[in-house]
């Protein structure tokens, strides 16, 4: 796997897709707004068009999604079930993950990472259960994954 590096025109993020993994990249102290998330998922859905990949996301400090931002992509997600992994290394963006998670209650998989390895191998894993059974959507419920049929 390659290393990362800083985007080449300064851009808040780096979007690429190896392994049937899209990795979402941020810099350090991006915010993410409505249209700047309306311009993520097009970027998502270009990369991934037919399929569900998993999506492995890099969060730096500084970070900040606004709340209208989180509620379009946990309303967009929901519809497409692709299963995201976040990691961080900053402990208050795992903890303010873990909030989105608990208060919106996404009907697609979230998970939290403060390892990067345990992401990666997790997200690969979701991508390659989505390619054995492409017409279901796998969706996580108290810790337990659990399948559901496309609406």
């Amino acid at each position: 796997m390659l290393s990362w590096e800083p985007p080449v025109f300064n851009s808040p993020y780096e979007l690429d897709r190896e392994h049937g993994v899209l990795r979402l990249v941020f810099a350090n102290g991006t915010r993410i707004d409505v249209r700047q998330m309306k311009e993520l998922l097009r970027l998502t859905s270009a990369l991934a068009p037919m399929d569900r990949a998993s999506l492995l996301v890099e969060c730096r400090e500084g970070l900040h999604v606004t709340d209208e931002a989180q509620i379009l992509l946990r309303r967009v997600c929901d519809a497409r079930g692709h299963a995201i992994a976040v990691f961080t290394e900053d402990l208050h963006l795992r903890l303010q993950a873990e909030v989105f998670r608990q208060v919106h209650q996404p009907r697609f998989t979230l998970r939290v990472f403060g390892v990067r390895a345990n992401a990666q191998h997790w997200a690969r894993e979701k991508a390659q259960q989505a390619e054995m059974d492409p017409a279901m959507r796998l969706v996580e419920k108290g810790g337990d994954i659990l399948p559901v049929a496309p609406r």
